[in-house]
């Protein structure tokens, strides 16, 4: 029996799913900087406003700034 013939169609099997592994991270990284660019795009786009003061009067926002 000639094991190497075995041994070496294995190998070309495992490099293809060692690429194919290779790919899948490559284009899953590539979509999360994808992503990440666009929370900051969105979040660069919210104004500051800064520190908001709290309500003096009535019964809402008197003790606890909501409107973070």
């Amino acid at each position: 029996m000639d094991i190497s013939a075995n041994t070496g169609a294995e190998q070309a099997a495992l490099s293809v799913g060692q690429v194919a592994l290779q790919s899948q991270i490559y284009v899953k990284k590539k979509s999360e900087d994808i992503v990440e660019q666009t929370a900051m795009t969105l979040l660069s786009s919210v104004p500051q406003t800064g520190s908001q003061p709290l309500a003096t009067s009535g019964t809402l926002g008197t003790r606890f700034n909501a409107y973070a």
